[in-house]
């Protein structure tokens, strides 16, 4: 149980840092299947810290490489998702289970459908600046506050709404997505992982080391999954700046493809 948890971090690793999704599409199935122990609650608040923690090693390798995010873009989103993250996550403590997946599940539909019949312009190239302005402020405030949201909910990180919104709404590169991407999922999950550690009344704890729960969080489990990505985020930001952006977008949209059929057949 322990070795596959590192090892489905090795996966989660190279998904973070390539996509900028946070890797909870693999890790929450994965949680569910490895640890049937525990409840829905400590799945989305351990997946939500183990992507709080990728985030920062992602953000990490790309300051060690001089990449860095414009503030003009990078604030108001920021603020956006710590909001959001409020709301998904106290959301999520009092909604049942299968709307959730329901509401996440139609919203990834839009995602994929405006991907597909999205024409990009010729948006590639490493002197990207994002635009400034009020548009900017409240474009990006609003998809932080809707990853952000969504991130609370699921505990999927928001990644999987920032990337397609980053790269249609603001016509970025798709190597230059995941540095933007893992700055909201920092605050996302950071924000949306309060509301899980601070509760009141904690009637059920984890029976999978319970001396390491906080909250709803499960400490352990999310540490388990960071330990395989730290191996493999440098290879995941080594390749989001070499693959070709047509590829790029093809292997994103498969993967959103991949999620909507299981969470409309489980």
């Amino acid at each position: 149980m322990l070795i596959w948890g590192a090892v489905s971090g090795l996966l989660v690793g190279l998904l973070s840092s390539f996509f900028g999704v946070g890797g909870g599409v693999v890790a929450v199935p994965i949680m569910y299947t490895l640890f049937s122990g525990i409840t829905t609650k400590t799945v989305i608040a351990s997946s939500l810290g183990m992507i709080c923690m990728n985030s920062v090693i992602n953000l990490t390798v790309r300051a060690k490489n001089k990449e860095f995010p414009k503030m003009a873009l990078a604030l108001p989103m920021g603020i956006g998702v710590i909001i959001g993250g409020q709301i998904g996550g106290h959301l999520a403590l009092f909604l049942q289970a299968y709307i959730v997946k329901k509401i996440f599940g139609v919203s990834l539909v839009l995602v994929l459908l405006r991907l597909i019949f999205f024409k990009s312009e010729k948006i590639e190239g490493h002197d990207y600046e994002p635009p400034k302005g009020m548009g900017t402020i409240v474009k990006s405030s609003a998809i932080g506050l809707f990853g952000g949201v969504l991130a609370g909910l699921t505990g999927l990180g928001g990644g999987i709404i920032f990337v397609p919104a980053l790269m249609v709404v603001f016509k970025m590169p798709f190597s230059k997505i995941p540095l933007y991407s893992n700055v909201a999922m920092f605050f996302g999950t950071l924000s949306a992982l309060s509301s899980f550690i601070f509760v009141e009344d904690l009637a059920v704890v984890s029976n999978f080391y319970p001396e390491y729960q906080i909250g709803h969080w499960n400490v352990f489990i999310s540490t388990l999954f960071v330990l395989g990505s730290i191996v493999t985020a440098p290879v995941g930001a080594q390749l989001s700046r070499v693959c070709p952006p047509g590829l790029s977008r093809k292997l994103f949209g498969t993967l959103i493809f991949l999620v909507i059929i299981r969470i409309f057949m489980s």
